[in-house]
């Protein structure tokens, strides 16, 4: 999946130069993709960082579902059906 997610963002980045940041949405937190400092995710994995910044030219962030919809003023209502449905 990484290596197909540098392919799209680089075919972006080709057609749409205005483009900066790569965002990620996933539930996926596991230690491959997120770094953790003291027990607190910070972010995505600095190597991660590094290989689409040189690989494409693009930031690279990484939103949960909930963060996402929160960040493109979702109602709250949407928020708390999304919240609850990735919890079964």
């Amino acid at each position: 999946m990484w290596l197909q997610l540098l392919e799209t963002a680089k075919r972006f980045k080709a057609t749409t130069p205005d483009l900066v940041t790569l965002v990620f949405v996933t539930e996926d937190n596991k230690k491959d993709w997120i770094d953790e400092v003291h027990g607190k995710k910070v972010g995505p994995l600095p190597e991660l960082i590094a290989e689409v910044a040189d690989q494409c030219k693009l930031r690279f962030e990484v939103y949960s579902l909930s963060y996402f919809l929160q960040q493109t003023n979702a109602d709250r209502e949407t928020i708390a059906a999304v919240e609850e449905s990735t919890l079964l």
